[in-house]
């Protein structure tokens, strides 16, 4: 989490950063061997081929999988796996949350004696309270799903799925990240938490 928190610093000095917290399940069966290491890229079951975002978040998934010394292939004759990307964002839920908000104000006094030798009274500012407050944020479900199938058994050898929800209706500045989190220990599967950064910042 640290080496997160680092990274958006850097990032917030040139301008700003979204951190994505994605839970990903997963299950793998490719061997660490595995040869070529070759990928060619479709769209999921539920995934529309024409979204025009398609290209955009098909080539995230090209270069997250080039970080793993892994190939993209434009031919899928070429590849050893071919891998299925679906992702999809919920409408968006109201949610209301009480928060104690923090009030700070005069606690006591202290007793200063000035250089003209005269002795004031200096009060002491501190915590003295908190008053309740209600907050409604919109939170937006979003998910991503990678299969990838062996060409040369016609075998599925790997599943992932991440989910994440916070403000961000739009998935260009989070599909990053939660490819990133499926694919953390790839080719091995990744279970649990993940939390990762990216500079492009969700627009509403």
């Amino acid at each position: 989490m640290s080496r997160i928190l680092v990274l958006c610093a850097a990032i917030l000095a040139l301008g700003a950063c979204t951190i994505v917290n994605s839970n990903v399940t997963g299950s793998s069966a490719i061997p660490a061997d595995l040869s070529p290491r070759t990928v060619f890229i479709q769209p999921g079951a539920e995934t529309d081929p024409a979204d025009p975002r398609w290209p955009v978040f098909a080539g995230k998934l090209a270069g997250a999988l080039a970080e793993k010394d892994f190939a993209f292939v434009t031919e899928r004759s070429a590849a050893r796996l071919t891998a299925r990307l679906g992702y999809r964002i919920g409408p968006g839920e109201k949610v209301t949350e009480r928060v104690e908000v923090p009030e700070y104000g005069t606690i006591g006094f202290d007793r200063v004696t000035g250089k003209d030798g005269k002795t004031r009274r200096v009060p002491i500012r501190g915590l003295i309270g908190y008053r309740i407050e209600y907050r409604t944020r919109i939170l937006y479900a979003r998910e991503v799903t990678l299969e990838m199938t062996d060409t040369t058994t016609g075998k599925q050898v790997f599943t992932g799925r991440a989910t994440s929800r916070d403000q961000c209706g739009d998935l260009a500045p989070v599909i990053g990240p939660m490819i990133a989190s499926i694919l953390k220990d790839f080719p091995r599967a990744r279970n649990g938490l993940v939390v990762r950064a990216d500079k492009q910042v969700c627009a509403w």
